[in-house]
């Protein structure tokens, strides 16, 4: 089932309450108006007329109201604590004796040493051109011919070799090494070996303790409950009667509207607890207010000089 949307109701001391919006009414078929010679017609709308009721407003929720009876105390003494016994530790030193013993500060060192070769100075002959053998021209004996070409004679003669004295150096004992020991190097040092370590012997240290005055509670803290009603006020509520809806009235033409029509019109809207100025016969800004006002409060047709507002006020 479809839920009408809401509309804001009547305003309350600062509250809103929300009433259903009723349902939509089907719109009004339009209606014909014959307008005679002479005759002004408007347009307009009726207003929801104003409706003043007494609202029923909780201003103040019910309470509970406490009392509270105080406790009573009376006078006492107490053993307190200052300061909490313990148990404290007495150190005996430890118990030491020296020795004497050979500390090593240079271990022992072994050291290789190169022993260099022994040489000695000999001399010696080097052949710097071998000896040998080479033909030279020369006569033969009688200089026989044997054929028709010549004959040259070659003698061969002996040509010995060249040498040169050299001074060198020869190995008697070749590069050794031998191993030198550097001795270890010590040093006497007095130490103290501990024979007896440190002990802890405990000494009991009792509490410390003072007297103080004290309250005890001779009668609780008492709570009673009281209810304190609701408080209620009435207030003056506007609700709105009616829908709006458009209309055609005929109204007062501009030619029409004279002096003594509009000081009825004031007085009666005066008498009415409105304020339509200085009643002066003139249709001034205050007595058009006036004049909507009371249209708006009656559900009149809103915003013009209408013979139906005219009627509805007694002014013929």
């Amino acid at each position: 089932m479809p839920v009408a949307p809401s509309v804001p109701g009547v305003p309350v001391q600062g509250l809103m309450v929300e009433t259903p919006a009723p349902a939509r009414a089907p719109l009004p078929q339009p209606a014909s108006v014959v307008a005679s010679s002479n005759q002004c017609w408007v347009q307009s709308i009726v207003r929801p007329r104003p409706v003043q009721q007494a609202v029923d407003v909780v201003v103040r929720d019910p309470v509970n109201k406490l009392q509270v009876q105080p406790a009573v105390l009376g006078d006492g003494s107490k053993q307190v604590v200052i300061k909490a016994g313990t148990t404290m530790y007495e150190v005996q030193a430890p118990v030491y004796r020296p020795v004497t013993e050979r500390v090593e500060i240079k271990p022992e060192v072994r050291r290789t040493v190169v022993v260099p070769a022994v040489f000695r100075d000999v001399s010696e002959t080097v052949v710097i051109e071998a000896a040998r053998t080479e033909l030279e021209p020369c006569k033969a004996a009688g200089g026989v011919r044997y054929s028709n070409a010549p004959v040259s004679a070659m003698c061969a003669r002996e040509i010995p070799a060249k040498t040169r004295t050299v001074q060198k150096k020869q190995l008697v004992t070749p590069e050794t090494t031998k191993v030198v020991v550097e001795p270890a190097e010590y040093k006497e040092v007095t130490r103290w070996v501990l024979e007896a370590p440190a002990k802890t012997i405990p000494v009991q240290v009792p509490d410390e303790t003072t007297k103080l005055s004290v309250k005890s509670i001779v009668r609780p803290e008492q709570v009673r409950e009281q209810t304190v009603p609701a408080e209620r006020q009435q207030i003056e509520a506007t609700r709105y009667a009616g829908e709006p809806k458009l209309v055609t009235v005929p109204a007062v033409c501009d030619a029409d509207i004279n002096e003594p029509m509009i000081l009825a019109l004031q007085t009666v809207l005066q008498r009415a607890g409105l304020n339509p100025g200085e009643l002066d016969g003139k249709l001034g800004r205050r007595t058009i207010e006036a004049l909507l006002e009371y249209q708006l409060r009656n559900g009149l047709a809103y915003g013009a000089l209408t013979y139906e507002s005219l009627e509805h006020l007694g002014i013929r």
